[in-house]
């Protein structure tokens, strides 16, 4: 007879794989379906939630988004809300990376309104990929030890139709006009930008 502790850890388990399941578009053994509609609309995973996550803390989206909404006029929200590869299953670091904690939402503001301004700017869709990175996530994709991604202080994106030398230049003409100080970093597919206070680039 399963012990108490090992009745919940089932329990989550049993949560989580119904939720892959569901996200992945598998059918169960016992129900028939029909496909009538091709298109299916992004779900929470599709952004990378945890929902885990959000069902111990169900308020936790809109309460971002209500924090967030002010300050920016060319995303929603939720669209910062990227955990990377770690709800992948398989990954290598699958599972280790969240949400960011609520305490460090004011950290992410001035970062989103860089990128609100550069979207704005350059009128192409622009590509998210991370924002937040946890500790263990950080450490386990080989992240810098004293990464702005743990700090919500920045994000990883790329921009359909410029080249991450075009991305850079439009950032750093930014940079250049007072709009914020902080690092910018290129790399093969995609583009760093940080608020931490002072100016780095590579």
């Amino acid at each position: 007879e399963p012990s108490e502790d090992q009745q919940i850890r089932l329990a989550i388990i049993s949560r989580q794989l119904s939720w892959a399941v569901g996200e992945m578009d598998y059918a169960e053994s016992n129900v028939s379906i029909t496909q009538t509609d091709p298109k299916i609309e992004p779900g929470p995973s599709a952004i990378g939630f945890s929902p885990v996550f959000i069902e111990e803390d169900p308020t936790y989206v809109e309460d971002f988004a209500n924090f967030l909404s002010p300050h920016i006029s060319q995303f929603e929200p939720q669209e910062f809300l990227l955990t990377g590869a770690s709800l992948h299953p398989g990954q290598r670091c699958a599972g280790l990376n969240g949400l960011p904690p609520r305490q460090l939402w004011p950290n992410f503001i001035p970062v989103a309104k860089v990128l609100d301004e550069f979207k704005a700017r350059v009128e192409k869709p622009v590509d998210l990929i991370i924002a937040f990175r946890s500790p263990a996530y950080n450490a386990c994709i080989g992240g810098a030890r004293s990464s702005e991604h743990i700090q919500f202080r920045a994000i990883d994106f790329k921009v359909d139709g410029m080249s991450t030398s075009d991305v850079v230049d439009v950032l750093q003409q930014m940079r250049s006009s007072g709009l914020f100080s902080g690092g910018i970093g290129k790399y093969t597919s995609f583009v760093h930008v940080d608020t931490r206070g002072h100016n780095a680039d590579w």
